[in-house]
């Protein structure tokens, strides 16, 4: 190696730091800057733009119409019944009539309680129809059951099982089991009650009443023979006496009747002429009647 390749080497490594060096060209080439042609064809030139993705917010919204979904059905088969939507409250002011279908009795008898109930509530007409009582029942089965029947009517409480299907149940807040039970008789709580809840209230009762007369009544005695006509209860037991004018006495027996009234003979005994008195004793009081042997 000569002197002037030695020199170019140094100036070479020499050089201040931060210099650039320009790469060597080829002589055929002036001007490197202004070589221009297209992107070599080994380049790719579909390479794709990133884009932000998307996936996380479907991620998101399936998750909440999934749980949206399940909340709906379960609502739908546990809750429903559970969960009563609130009714808005009813206007008192509306105007509403009651139509009410009687038997027997005159509008003018029901009126007084129908004008009570109707200045307590104003709001409220009731237009009471008295009915005839043939065809009352099939009548009101045929009219209820095609929306035009009654919203109140008389009923008899053997009717129930066959009405059942127009008649609604007496609520809770009106009367409870428990106040019907103590009011009412226990013929109503036996033929208005269906499954622990009782349908219609009684408005009155149709009883047998026995009315009778406890008396003793002496029959014509003759011969000195006592013979008297008994009125009491079949089945009930009386005590009879007989007695002198100075109250000694003379027969003391025990009768049962077997009908409401019944002939008995109080003595074979052969009685002295005179005065005497039977007394038939009761469980209220003592009956007696004077009888005269002659």
């Amino acid at each position: 190696m000569d002197d002037t390749e030695k020199t170019n080497i140094y100036q070479q490594t020499s050089s201040p730091q931060g210099t650039i060096i320009p790469e060597e060209v080829s002589a055929e080439i002036e001007r490197p800057e202004e070589i221009s042609g297209s992107i070599p064809p080994d380049f790719p030139t579909d390479v794709p733009v990133y884009q932000e993705s998307n996936n996380k917010w479907m991620f998101v919204i399936g998750a909440i119409l999934f749980f949206l979904i399940v909340f709906g059905l379960i609502y739908w088969f546990f809750l429903r019944d559970l969960i009563q939507p609130l009714k808005p409250p009813s206007s008192s002011t509306e105007d509403i009539t009651l139509t009410y279908w009687g038997l027997w009795d005159e509008k003018d008898v029901f009126q007084p309680v129908i004008d009570d109930y109707q200045k307590k509530n104003q709001h409220i007409t009731i237009a009471y129809e008295k009915m005839s009582s043939e065809q009352y029942r099939v009548r009101l089965l045929a009219r209820s059951q095609t929306g035009n029947g009654p919203d109140i009517f008389r009923f008899h409480n053997t009717w129930l099982p066959e009405i059942q299907e127009v008649i609604t149940a007496i609520p809770a807040d009106i009367m409870t089991v428990e106040e019907f039970n103590a009011i009412f008789y226990p013929i109503h709580q036996k033929d208005l009650k269906i499954n622990d809840q009782y349908y219609g209230i009684p408005l009155m009762v149709d009883g047998t009443v026995l009315i009778y007369n406890e008396d003793i009544l002496p029959v014509s005695p003759s011969n000195g023979n006592i013979d008297v006509l008994l009125k009491g209860i079949s089945g009930n037991k009386y005590q009879i006496k007989l007695t002198n004018v100075l109250g000694q006495v003379i027969v003391n027996k025990e009768v049962i009747l077997t009908d409401v009234q019944q002939k008995i003979s109080i003595t074979d005994k052969k009685l002295a002429t005179g005065m005497y008195y039977i007394i038939m004793q009761t469980e209220n009081k003592n009956i007696s009647k004077p009888i005269v042997i002659y």
